[in-house]
């Protein structure tokens, strides 16, 4: 004898046991899906990852920059960017899971329109030289190996003013911020920005180890500096090359951190480092409290107890954000 379920169709025909494709068709239409067809897929027993591990060679990749930047006028590519697409994750393409990486080219006179987007960017310097972003009206200066910081919804454009072609490699956690559905974008009224500060003022104010201006205060979470710059890396690794033993699987790393006035300390580990971000105190007399600064995740990184390192090793997204493809 069949028994009757308790729910029935629109059409008002009651559901019966034997008849499980009419049930799961039935509740489909209403906009249901059984549990139990995808506990398996929904609760993991560990991560899953569509990300695969793969090498992107730039040596390799350099001349097809080359080609294209001489090939496409910028009206046909406002940004020339080869995105670094992870075999496991082509459509939306991504490097990783939360990250998004591409090289960047600008050539001699060029310029590339102010924009701003929800997502965060950091821009690696590769190659070139007498380029500059301008970051919310501040004109941040490259050179190779320079880490540059463009926190989300700030108004940037880039112009290049030497001889030579300027690469770098573009990191932004748009893929985050879509997974949240929180991304925005718009144009700047006019193609780039005028300086409305010195040129390099946040790193000059800020890139003297743990010497915080006193008087200023925290405007968000991002850190405020805008170029961390390659000689001022090359100095600290060169500083500990004879002493520091470094970790037997990554050599010697430093990290970049928030240099921020405030923040919480230890927004994300990284794999391999101490753990918590640094705390620093006012060069003043008498006693003042502690402050604490967060790290953004991007690591310099040195295999060997001397004065050469590699580029930065691994990335965080600290925020929700998103962004098109070109930063």
């Amino acid at each position: 004898m069949l028994s009757v379920l308790s729910i029935s169709t629109r059409k008002g025909s009651p559901l019966t046991t034997d008849a499980p494709h009419d049930a799961y068709s039935a509740i489909r239409e209403l906009g249901a899906a059984p549990l139990w067809r995808y506990f398996g897929d929904l609760f993991l027993a560990e991560p899953r990852s569509a990300a695969v591990p793969y090498r992107w060679d730039y040596s390799a990749l350099r001349p097809h920059m080359m080609h294209f930047a001489g090939a496409l006028s910028l009206e046909e590519a406002e940004r020339r960017v080869l995105m670094l697409v992870n075999p496991g994750m082509q459509e939306p393409p991504a490097t990783v899971n939360t990250l998004y990486a591409g090289i960047q080219i600008i050539m001699p006179g060029e310029t590339a329109q102010a924009h701003r987007h929800t997502a965060n960017a950091f821009r690696f310097i590769i190659e070139g030289s007498s380029a500059y972003t301008t970051v919310n009206g501040e004109r941040v200066h490259m050179s190779p190996g320079d880490l540059l910081m463009t926190p989300g919804w700030h108004w940037h454009d880039h112009q290049h003013e030497g001889t030579e072609p300027m690469l770098w490699l573009d990191g932004l956690d748009f893929p985050l911020t879509n997974t949240f559905e929180a991304g925005f974008f718009e144009l700047f009224e006019d193609r780039t920005q005028k300086a409305l500060v010195p040129d390099d003022l946040s790193t000059r104010r800020f890139i003297h180890g743990r010497l915080n201006p006193a008087w200023e205060q925290a405007t968000g979470p991002s850190s405020p500096v805008g170029n961390y710059p390659w000689h001022e890396t090359e100095r600290a690794f060169a500083a500990i090359a004879d002493d520091a033993q470094g970790s037997d699987s990554e050599g010697i790393v430093l990290e970049y951190t928030n240099l921020g006035p405030a923040g919480p300390c230890c927004r994300r580990r990284t794999a391999g480092s101490a753990g918590c971000g640094p705390t620093s105190t006012a060069a003043r007399a008498g006693p003042r409290p502690a402050r604490s600064c967060t790290s953004c995740g991007v690591r310099a990184a040195s295999r060997s107890a001397s004065r050469r390192s590699t580029s930065p090793r691994r990335t965080c997204s600290r925020s929700p954000a998103g962004s098109p493809t070109g930063s």
